[in-house]
C-alpha cells in the first residue's frame, strides 16, 4: 500500500481510520491489522476502500500491480 498517499487521502477527507474502515464495508479491526501488515488487503477490501478514498487501485496499491 501506498501508505503516503493513502494519509493524504485521509487527512483530505478529515476522517479517521475508523470511519474509512466502516464506509468500506470493512472489519475496524480486521482493516487495522491490514494497515499495520498483519493482515493482506483483500482483492475486495482493496475495491471498496479506493472507492471510498476516490484513488485508482493501482495508484494506492502498486504493489499488487507490479509485473514480477
Amino acid at each position: 500500500m501506498n501508505r503516503e498517499l493513502y494519509e493524504k487521502a485521509v487527512q483530505a477527507r478529515q476522517v479517521s481510520n475508523m470511519k474509512i474502515a466502516m464506509e468500506a464495508g470493512i472489519s475496524p479491526s480486521d482493516f487495522y491489522q491490514a494497515l499495520k501488515g498483519l493482515k493482506p488487503f483483500f482483492p475486495r477490501w482493496r475495491d471498496s476502500l479506493c472507492e471510498v478514498l476516490d484513488l485508482r487501485e493501482e495508484d494506492l496499491f502498486p504493489e499488487e500491480n507490479s509485473e514480477v
